[in-house]
């Protein structure tokens, strides 16, 4: 996301991005599809553009916020994601 000229702009709204890619991140990481990522290339590879896409499209927009807002996303995702590591850890 750095590489993209500044002028790059994501649609829609912050939120938007962070809970989106939340649930993309959750979805794919539910066992009967993960089991299906690892069992097809094709399966695999949405996955991981769905997931590019997502993050990058998150990304974009904490850069075009500001610095309060995009901190608040942040710690939110890294919460998020952190949850989601303990419960698949400790399953």
């Amino acid at each position: 996301v750095l590489a993209l000229p500044r002028a790059t702009r994501a649609p829609g709204s912050l939120g938007l991005w962070t809970g989106l890619h939340a649930v993309i991140f959750w979805t794919w990481h539910a066992p009967e599809l993960y089991a299906a990522a690892l069992s097809s290339d094709l399966v695999y590879w949405a996955m991981q553009a769905s997931l590019l896409g997502s993050a990058t499209l998150f990304w974009l927009k904490v850069r075009q916020v500001e610095p309060l807002a995009a901190a608040a996303a942040l710690l939110g995702n890294m919460i998020q994601m952190g949850l989601l590591g303990a419960l698949l850890t400790f399953s």
